[in-house]
């Protein structure tokens, strides 16, 4: 492993697993002995996109967000990528591929009200993002028209 870390004169960002030490501006904790966000869980298509929401995200929150929201975006890509396998981008997402995920996710989640609520945040805010930043792989319906209000559970 130390061969190939130090081998690899790749920039970080075009790798599948980053070493955020390696990031200028990335925020991490330096007494942790874990400093990398994988992407080689996320579907192939998909993967670019997730790397490129998260460069922009490492620089302005902490490691253990963008690994949280590596672990949101991984569940949420598996199951459009098992819905949609030719698909390569958002692009044609509407709400009833919402609405199917969100039985999948009440399924997996059903008697956790935090976890569920706090995944759709952070599904809500990678959509608000890549819309905002004018992503190509990005929705083309607006992203009130994909998540609602409603969607999210109440706070306990």
């Amino acid at each position: 492993m130390f061969y190939k870390d130090f081998y690899d004169t790749r920039d970080e960002f075009e790798k599948d697993i980053w070493d955020v030490r390696n990031i200028p501006g990335a925020r991490f904790p330096d007494h942790e002995s874990k400093h990398i966000l994988n992407f080689e869980d996320i579907p192939v298509p998909f993967r670019p996109l997730a790397k490129r929401y998260l460069k922009f995200r490492i620089s302005h929150l902490s490691l253990g967000q963008c690994t949280l929201d590596v672990r949101i975006l991984k569940l949420f890509l598996e199951f459009i990528h098992n819905k949609n396998p030719s698909w390569k981008d958002l692009n044609a997402l509407t709400r009833k591929d919402i609405e199917d995920y969100l039985i999948f996710h009440n399924k997996k989640f059903h008697d956790k009200i935090p976890s569920k609520r706090s995944y759709l945040i952070v599904l809500n805010v990678f959509f608000e993002t890549i819309e905002k930043l004018q992503f190509d792989e990005a929705p083309t319906l607006p992203v009130n028209l994909l998540l609602f209000k409603e969607d999210f559970p109440k706070p306990i």
